[in-house]
């Protein structure tokens, strides 16, 4: 199997996609500014971030540089510390608390994600809020995102 390997000027790639001249094809797989696309297929990524203590983790702060819509969060412990999180836009949460086990190295999931909050928008803001005084999580969060 050939290795290719690319090297890209995102400054190049216009953030809302539309300039179709930025696009870089490697056979079937294309980058774009919406992300990277395999055939007809939209490539799904992650995000993470380690939080410890109470207040919010930004991703991104109005800076999210393409569309996407989350699809799943979770958390592994990195200590044995309960505590909580959530996901949120910057105005709307898009998943309720996630109460994070007293257990190192557990995984904790949400149960719901709310459809009406769920999409960011080039440029939005996602955070991490882990601000409720009464429990201090130390975790690594995960978001499983898909662009759009």
């Amino acid at each position: 199997m050939a290795k290719i390997q690319v090297t890209i000027d995102p400054t190049k790639l216009k953030k809302d996609g539309s300039n179709a001249d930025s696009d870089i094809d490697i056979g079937s797989h294309k980058l774009t500014a919406k992300g990277l696309v395999i055939g007809d297929a939209k490539v799904s990524f992650v995000l993470s971030a380690t939080i410890s203590g109470t207040g919010t983790t930004q991703i991104y702060n109005a800076n999210a540089p393409i569309a996407f819509r989350v699809i799943d969060a979770w958390s592994v412990n990195t200590a044995a510390q309960a505590g909580a999180w959530k996901l949120n836009d910057g105005s709307n949460d898009i998943c309720a608390w996630i109460a994070t086990s007293s257990t190192d190295k557990a995984i904790e999931r949400g149960e719901t994600i709310d459809d009406a909050y769920h999409e960011i928008a080039v440029n939005g803001t996602l955070n991490i809020d882990h601000s409720d005084a009464k429990v201090e999580p130390a975790c690594i969060v995960y978001v499983l995102c898909i662009p759009i």
